[in-house]
């Protein structure tokens, strides 16, 4: 396949990739099967979503609606309603279609929260890392705490069955359980050794203020890159007390996950005067340095009723509360966070690449290797005869 007319380091370049999916030369003169135009397209690195939930995705309908809007009620829900429904056929269904949508859309890495409740997650592992044309890494999330019911041998039982990431959710515990649970995920993270990824603070409570006590963990035990907060949303942080905070995050080079289309619907329910935003600054996060990537969490589900897994609109969503989120937050950003080597465009490499199409949100082209998508749409206007 030649792919030519597209922009690549702020030059037109020709770019040819071979039936095994390898980049064999740039801006030569093969010229063997197929030929996309680019159409002056630039190219970027494939998209990264950094939190999504995966077997609970498109199960809209399975449970009786959750008349809040509120997390405590839509994970009662979950765990009562649509967690027991939720069999390997059905995943397999749901998630053959999901990574259809991420793929045409630019998405080819992603880190999925599984809960680990009864078991759930440890089924599920198998064939969420099967996915033919996304890249999957599966945290084992302990929802709704890592004390409820038997989640804590479960956790370990989950990554012996091959979860990639500890999860931890300290915010659904009371104070000392809260920073007991903290100890204790890192203390299973060094044991498996295997990076952390927590819910950290996703509740509009002012004296929730986990994010300290994990930071401070990763930075005792030498486990910040390996590190991710996700989600932040907690009001308390201000003036210096959050600059505190962001001095230690440096310090440590822990990542954030910010999910801003879910949190944005989600956050500020509890409110009587001022509504919070429910997000993290991302801002102040990254003018101190601090790596952040984005994700689009729950989709069309009990937790969350929209969403399409498509990142440029997860970016779009951040901007309308952050005037500045890079493409970085999405690509670049997002291969640090789940500790994965971003591809390169060399000769003799695998191709894994988007090109982007102006005034679209949607790519023009996405390579995984041998797998392509193209995204063409042809408009007509006319008259009846």
């Amino acid at each position: 396949m030649l792919i030519t007319n597209v922009k690549l380091g702020g030059r037109l370049s020709n770019i040819y990739v071979n039936s095994e999916g390898i980049i064999e030369c740039i801006n030569c003169n093969r010229r063997d099967g197929q030929v996309i135009n680019a159409e002056g397209g630039a190219l970027t690195l494939p998209f990264v979503n950094s939190h999504v939930h995966l077997s609970q995705a498109l199960t809209l309908g399975y449970n009786r609606k959750n008349e809040t809007g509120k997390l405590i009620d839509g994970l009662a829900l979950l765990r009562d309603d649509v967690l027991p429904r939720v069999t390997i056929d059905d995943v397999k269904r749901r998630l053959e279609k999901i990574q259809l949508i991420m793929f045409m859309n630019g998405t080819l890495y992603v880190r999925d929260h599984e809960p680990i409740l009864n078991g759930n997650a440890r089924r599920l592992i198998t064939i969420l890392h099967e996915t033919s044309l996304i890249k999957v890494q599966v945290v084992a999330c302990p929802s709704p705490s890592l004390s409820f019911s038997d989640n804590e041998n479960e956790m370990e039982r989950t990554l012996e069955a091959g979860a990639d990431v500890v999860g931890a959710m300290p915010h659904g515990e009371d104070r000392e359980g809260g920073l007991k649970s903290i100890s204790k995920v890192f203390d299973i993270a060094q044991k498996f050794n295997k990076p952390v990824d927590g819910h950290i603070d996703e509740i509009d409570d002012p004296e929730s203020d986990f994010s300290f006590y994990m930071v401070s963990e990763a930075k005792r035990r030498s486990w910040g890159k390996m590190t991710t907060l996700s989600h932040m949303v907690s009001s308390q942080y201000q003036g210096a007390m959050f600059r505190n905070l962001l001095l230690r995050m440096k310090e440590t080079k822990v990542s954030v996950v910010i999910n801003p289309e879910t949190n944005l619907h989600l956050q500020g329910r509890y409110t009587e005067r001022e509504v919070p935003r429910g997000l993290a600054p991302l801002q102040l996060l990254l003018s101190q340095g601090i790596n952040v990537s984005l994700g689009s969490d729950n989709v069309s589900d009990v937790i969350f009723p929209l969403g399409d897994f498509n990142m440029l609109n997860v970016l779009e969503r951040c901007k309308t509360s952050e005037w500045y989120c890079p493409l970085d937050t999405i690509t670049t950003n997002g291969f640090r966070t789940l500790n994965i080597d971003p591809p390169s465009v060399n000769e003799g490499m695998k191709a894994e690449f988007v090109i982007l199409k102006e005034g679209s949100k949607t790519p023009l082209l996405v390579v995984n290797g041998k797998h392509y998508a193209l995204n063409k749409m042809t408009s007509y206007i006319g008259t009846v005869d």
